[in-house]
């Protein structure tokens, strides 16, 4: 497994249900999970696997076999921050990625 990013500094507040709420203030039962940035449950578990400026539309799912599977566009074919998926240029500046894990995310 390649080397974990740094986490990013956090917000003071996040949204939820479509209110500002401090992260001094989250819900019972709702923390954060420092190394990814994320407010949730207890049982939320994740791993920053890619970091751009510019990422939009990330699916994932458990495929058929069991595996992870993550795809989302990024823009990696001349540089690897900017437009992505197709954000408003004349051509095509993205390429799909697709992160695989056959061992439930450790790797």
């Amino acid at each position: 497994m390649s080397q974990p990013f740094e986490p990013l500094p956090l917000s003071s507040h996040v949204d939820i249900d479509s209110r500002e709420v401090a992260l001094e203030a989250l819900p019972e039962g709702v923390s954060v999970l420092e190394p990814v940035g994320l407010a949730g449950v207890a049982s939320l578990q994740g791993q920053v696997v890619f970091r751009s400026d510019s990422l939009f539309e990330t699916r994932a799912t458990r495929t058929p076999g069991g595996n992870f599977l993550l795809m989302f566009p990024a823009n990696t074919l001349d540089r690897p921050t900017g437009l992505c998926h197709y954000g408003r240029p004349q051509e095509k500046v993205n390429d799909l990625v697709a992160l695989r894990s056959s061992d439930q995310g450790a790797t």
